[in-house]
């Protein structure tokens, strides 16, 4: 009668362990949408400095400055689709001195499958779910204008920007080409809980030679965050 209890015993932990041990996997089966990458919530404060190098073929200038643009989310809506649009203030100032100026509002949208971006009436996409290394989108899906191809080149990497260490952060690629004439570099990089810490925005026309004519080079780095 006992052998009979303890086997029983041992078969109640056995089955009690089996199911810990498929609830374990099914949680950690669970996908990564990549939704911390892109956090969107009312108070929110992001501050970029930005160095911007201006070519100007017409007077033979270059120009080179730098700096910040502010970024603050200051309230939500419901849109005419009744999502949450969250209407974000942009400000910028010459250096860390002076006020900030108001400049322009933008807004966000953010739902399952992407972050939708309203700038100067028109909407482009970002960021898509689930974030996939080198899934492919069109960013211009919403809008009027012709197809323009992003893709994610890494994801849930480390990185060091500008001094800081992220642990997870993922880049999108929205354009890298380059021929004899012209060079487009365009990126952002996104840390997880935190948004965009970093962007490369650069258009230059070239001579056969590879000497600059004329275009413009910016780099945005994140130097402040307010959740």
């Amino acid at each position: 009668m006992r052998n009979k209890l303890e086997i029983a015993i041992v078969g109640i932990i056995l089955l009690i362990f089996s199911a810990c041990s498929k609830d374990s996997d099914k949680e950690s089966a669970q996908p990564n949408f990549g939704y911390q990458y892109a956090p969107l919530h009312l108070g929110q404060e992001y501050t970029y400095a930005i160095d911007s190098i201006a070519y100007d073929d017409f007077t033979g200038t270059i120009d080179t400055i730098r700096f910040q643009r502010k970024y603050i989310t200051e309230s939500v809506s419901a849109d005419l689709s009744g999502r949450n649009s969250y209407r974000i203030a942009v400000y910028e100032r010459a250096s860390d001195t002076l006020a900030w100026r108001k400049i322009r509002f933008v807004s966000k949208v953010k739902t399952r499958r992407t972050i939708e971006y309203l700038e100067n009436n028109q909407t482009t996409i970002p960021l898509i779910f689930p974030v996939k290394e080198l899934d492919t989108w069109d960013a211009n899906a919403l809008n009027a204008s012709n197809e323009f191809s992003f893709r994610y080149k890494e994801a849930h990497i480390s990185s060091l920007i500008n001094g800081v260490f992220y642990d997870s952060i993922i880049v999108v690629e929205q354009r890298n080409e380059a021929n004899l004439i012209e060079k487009y570099l365009q990126e952002e990089k996104y840390a997880s809980q935190i948004g965009m810490v970093y962007k490369k925005d650069k258009v230059l026309k070239t001579e056969l030679s590879g000497t600059i004519r004329n275009g413009y080079d910016k780099t945005y780095y994140l130097v402040e965050y307010k959740p």
